[in-house]
């Protein structure tokens, strides 16, 4: 080979050289370019982050809804994660290119900790017939600055209590717990300990609510140090209801002679779950001789009292008292009257 021959095939060389780098170059900008979407239905953004979310009653998400398709398409109906969530859309049908806008709305009554709230829209789209949109957030109802008051529900008499809330440290993120004063009230301990997030407390109630009916109220006080921390009180309020619920009044309606008038009654368990005694057996009376009264207990747990009212003897108004009376298997018993009327003819 000759030494023109070396130089041509040496800038030959840098030439090719250099076309193998442009074309790996272009190739690999080919395979990184992220694909375009199939035309359709798209929300921008899908998840709102909201943080850490204080003295809120509830929090609102704005979604835009796109159409990128060649047709129009609409907005069917919307599925929420929770009944706490309301989705409004600002229009249900989009033109080819239109958009509409999505709110979502979370109330946080109860809601504590981190949590996730999450709407489907279900569309007459071929390639998206349902997208998401959600909320993400740490929620806590009220900031701790002084005297705070949770709702702790509906209990029945003895139910059990087992309740954890979140407390923002607000400016005091620093602060470390120590214990809560008391630690027990009557059948129910109180526990104050560091949230997964260093900027709440979290306060844990474990127990039974009173026996006797009626509100009840327990008051803590949360003891921490650091981040100029100063003693706070929280009172938790609850209401015992009667474990048993169901009508107390029926009206049986007018009563003919020779004709039977038949109604029922359903009491249910108002406590949530176990653990409490369970229902072994019911029984009614009646206190007039034209009601009848039987009591059953149902494949659920409930009682269902049949009611067979005769003609009471007069021309006029009447009155009687059915108790329902419903042992457990801890040996005792509760009664539910039932006031019962009707109208000889």
């Amino acid at each position: 080979m000759t030494a023109h021959s070396s130089q041509r095939l040496g800038r030959y060389q840098h030439l090719t050289v250099l076309s193998i780098v442009l074309v790996g170059w272009a190739a690999g900008t080919a395979c990184n370019r992220r694909p375009e979407p199939p035309p359709g239905v798209y929300a921008s953004p899908t998840v709102r982050n909201l943080g850490i979310v204080a003295d809120r009653k509830e929090v609102n998400g704005e979604y835009r809804i796109a159409n990128t398709s060649a047709t129009t398409v609409r907005l069917l109906k919307s599925i929420q994660s929770c009944g706490c969530t309301k989705l409004q859309l600002s229009t249900d049908e989009l033109p080819p290119g239109g958009s509409a806008t999505a709110t979502l709305t979370v109330d946080l009554d109860g809601q504590f900790g981190h949590k996730e709230f999450e709407a489907r829209i279900e569309t007459d789209s071929a390639t998206t017939p349902v997208i998401r949109i959600g909320i993400v957030g740490d929620f806590t109802v009220t900031q701790l600055d002084g005297t705070v008051e949770f709702d702790l529900g509906r209990f029945p008499p003895s139910g059990a209590i087992s309740s954890e809330f979140a407390i923002f440290k607000g400016s005091i993120a620093a602060a470390k717990p120590i214990a809560c004063d008391p630690t027990t009230i009557g059948a129910v301990a109180v526990a104050l300990a560091e949230s997964e997030n260093p900027s709440f407390f979290t306060v844990k109630l474990s127990g039974s609510a009173p026996s006797a009916t009626g509100p009840f109220q327990l008051p803590v006080d949360l003891n921490a140090e650091g981040g100029s921390w100063a003693k706070r009180r929280i009172v938790f309020r609850g209401s015992v209801v009667p474990r048993w619920t169901g009508p107390e009044v029926v009206s049986m309606g007018f009563l003919e002679l020779g004709n039977a008038v038949d109604s029922s009654v359903i009491l249910r368990d108002s406590s949530p779950a176990p653990p409490h005694p369970a229902l072994v057996r019911a029984e009614a009376t009646s206190s007039a001789d034209w009601l009848k009264a039987k009591a059953t207990i149902g494949a659920g747990g409930e009682v269902e009292v049949s009611l067979s009212a005769s003609h009471p003897g007069v021309a006029e108004p009447v009155d009687a008292t059915v108790t329902v009376t419903l042992h457990t298997a801890d040996g005792s018993a509760s009664t539910w009257p039932v006031a019962v009327s009707g109208r000889g003819l």
